[in-house]
């Protein structure tokens, strides 16, 4: 076994016993042999190379280095089974820099430690982890004794790793949200809830738009078909036969509301498949400011042939933030996607299917502080010569902080 170890000079000790580690597990697949990597090291060291595992012990004075970039571009390319990456904790926090951006999709497992603590009281924890990596299946027969893994896995964007507690998850969850430069993580498939919303500006159930006192309604098309709307107990259902050049049916609410005391958007809905290009459709949902409608926060929902995916993120002039990678998304099937806002950290945490997936922060704050938005709903449909389309639209709850 082939391991790629990256330790920044100054750290001595760690330099030491996390190989010790590495070379100490015995391994099913014999000997392993650990290349030592630095922020001194010589470029293009990692570039014709086949790893099985990379390991980095990352601290602050290594945030710009080069080599270390070097590594997190190999891992991109790459992707070696085994990913483990030790941070340490900024002021008790637990957060991800921003160098590892570029593999946020991908599963890692991450180790925080403090600088203060010793070494032993984190490496034992790498020890168990490692030991379950190099040997798979001792591991398996391990969960099935009853033996959980200890490991907290994380990543960034799409896409799912091994469990987690759920207790630990929401901690998590709740630790990162103050910090500047946050950026997607991606958890665990454990079903991990939005916070109960209780108060709401807005309540939705899409079985008759209301508007007159609710919403614009704006309904176009080119070519021989339109969009047909259908109202009833289950929501609106807008729906299409051949042949449609292009058929657009939008929603905007006709109030607003202060962004500061925003808590939440939900939303349900379904799509249909798409057949191939260059028939395809779009489903927009989420909010703009009232003054200024190039500053938004949403989703768009993109169905295909076998599956649709879905990309949440914070629009401002020039500039777009995702919460996450693009989520695959299962076609013909209801979803919901809730959006979470913190107006301390003016940060956005997405949810879909109960399961959270990332979160970023708005910058720029100073053009989105003290202003209202309002909503907006979209489905675009376009170029459709053949098959059907489906989109149907639920329960839409737009909450606010008691």
């Amino acid at each position: 076994m082939d391991v790629l170890y990256f330790c920044p000079t100054r750290e001595k000790e760690n330099a030491e016993k996390l190989p010790g580690i590495l070379q100490a597990v015995p391994s099913e697949a014999g000997k392993t042999n650990v290349d030592f990597v630095n922020e001194n090291s010589a470029a293009g060291g990692v570039e014709n190379k086949k790893y099985d595992a990379v390991v980095i012990f990352y601290s602050a004075e290594v945030e710009l280095s080069e080599r270390l970039f070097e590594i997190v571009r190999y891992i991109e390319r790459e992707k070696p089974l085994g990913r483990f990456i030790f941070l340490p904790k900024s002021g008790g926090k637990e957060i991800i820099p921003p160098i590892f951006h570029p593999i946020r999709a991908l599963q890692l497992q991450l180790f925080f430690y403090s600088p203060d603590e010793p070494p032993e009281a984190y490496l034992a924890e790498f020890e168990q982890d490692w030991s379950k990596f190099v040997n798979p299946v001792q591991s398996d027969q391990s969960r099935k004794r009853g033996k959980g893994s200890r490991a907290r896995q994380a990543g960034f964007g799409l896409i799912l790793f091994a469990s987690i507690s759920i207790l630990f998850l929401a901690g998590l969850i709740a630790e990162i949200v103050p910090i500047a430069q946050k950026t997607v993580l991606h958890l665990t498939p454990t079903a991990i809830r939005p916070p109960a919303a209780t108060t709401f500006w807005l309540q939705e159930s899409f079985q008759l738009v209301d508007t007159s006192s609710r919403w614009q309604e704006q309904h176009y098309y080119t070519g021989k078909q339109a969009l047909k709307t259908e109202f009833s107990d289950a929501g609106l259902r807008l729906s299409a036969i051949p042949a449609v050049t292009e058929a657009v049916y939008q929603l905007d609410s006709l109030q607003s509301w202060p962004l500061d005391d925003l808590e939440s958007l939900s939303f349900s809905f379904s799509l249909s498949a798409m057949d191939d290009p260059p028939a395809k459709s779009e489903l927009v949902f989420g909010l703009a400011l009232s003054e200024d409608s190039a500053y938004q926060l949403g989703c768009q929902i993109f169905p295909a042939k076998t599956e649709g995916r879905i990309q949440c993120q914070i629009q401002s002039p020039g500039q777009t933030e995702a919460l996450s990678d693009a989520v695959p998304l299962s076609l013909n099937k209801k979803h919901t996607v809730t959006l979470v806002f913190d107006p301390q950290t003016y940060s956005v945490r997405f949810f879909l299917d109960d399961q959270y997936y990332g979160q970023n922060e708005i910058k720029y704050v100073q053009y989105w502080r003290t202003r209202s938005i309002v909503l907006h709903i979209q489905v675009r449909l376009q170029n459709m010569s053949s098959g059907s389309f489906a989109c149907e639209l639920e329960s839409l709850n737009l909450a606010h902080h008691p």
